[in-house]
């Protein structure tokens, strides 16, 4: 499976962006969606609700922008991806960490989940890139 998800990233890398859009679009309803619905089972401020909301609203503006307006070198609109679900996982992980006792079970199972799937994601875009730049180098070759 995820050899046949690194063959058509890496024919086609601008839906790789498109992708990316979706689930940060994804991420931040859901975030919205615990925000409204379940707060109390979070003990989080208000703020980082906003704040988690906000960042993946801005990964998905970022990835739309590249799927829309990349041309050429996908590699560092990748790298830019890479960057920024990382430093999702990271803001997640320290959520965790810090709240982790006063956390209900529904959202920790979310957190990890949502964990999950974004570092699946940022290894198969590491991967992407990494072929990208086999193929460049290939052709200079």
């Amino acid at each position: 499976m995820q050899s046949s998800l690194l063959q058509y990233f890496t024919k086609k890398p601008k839906h790789l962006f498109l992708t990316d859009a979706v689930g940060a679009l994804v991420t931040a309803l859901t975030w919205l969606v615990w925000k409204l619905l379940f707060a109390e089972q979070f003990k989080f401020h208000s703020d980082v609700f906003s704040g988690l909301i906000f960042y993946a609203i801005a990964l998905f503006c970022a990835s739309m922008q590249f799927y829309l307006f990349a041309k050429k070198d996908f590699r560092r609109c990748i790298n830019f991806l890479i960057f920024g679900n990382t430093g999702f996982v990271i803001v997640l992980l320290l959520l965790l960490y810090f709240f982790w006792s006063e956390i209900n079970v529904f959202p920790k199972i979310y957190m990890l989940l949502e964990i999950l799937i974004v570092t699946s994601i940022v290894f198969l875009e590491t991967k992407v890139k990494n072929r990208l730049m086999e193929k460049s180098l290939d052709r200079v070759n």
